[in-house]
């Protein structure tokens, strides 16, 4: 089963609020705190439904921001990758390094900083990742929205 949620606002942190999170896939289950001040619940919601969509569409990449913060404050973001390999999804965590891109991070298209997929890194050491199905994502993504992928 899959699932990324919100589940409820958190304490001010470093003067700014969170929200707290859960992501759920086989074999992972992990807790995050989601920075409010730069985007609230609602937009990390919309960016996951968008990601999502494009996973469903067909793309091969797609990226579910969980930290966001001012730019001028902050030089990354981090989020899950998920990978398109057929019909099984690899998620990732990852890290974005603005000084690691080429471009800008772009917030409404941030699959475009997401890499080609590797399983092991740089150093030959295998990247940690999770694996779950198309059909998980599909289900979760009809559950939680409400519809089915394309409407």
């Amino acid at each position: 089963m899959f699932s990324i949620r919100l589940a409820r606002s958190g304490d001010a942190v470093l003067g700014s609020s969170v929200s707290l999170g859960r992501i759920t896939a086989d074999g992972l289950d992990e807790a995050f705190e989601a920075p409010t001040s730069e985007w609230d619940e609602a937009a990390y919601r919309a960016s996951w439904r968008s990601e999502l969509q494009r996973i469903l569409d067909g793309a091969d990449r797609a990226v579910l921001l969980t930290l966001v913060v001012d730019p001028l404050s902050a030089n990354w973001l981090r989020g899950y990758v998920l990978y398109r390999l057929g019909n099984e999804i690899r998620i990732q965590e990852r890290l974005f390094f603005a000084n690691e891109l080429d471009h800008e991070i772009d917030l409404a298209n941030p699959s475009r900083s997401v890499p080609t997929y590797e399983s092991v890194n740089e150093d030959g050491v295998r990247i940690s990742e999770w694996v779950t199905s198309l059909g998980e994502l599909r289900d979760f993504f009809e559950i939680e929205y409400g519809v089915a992928e394309g409407e």
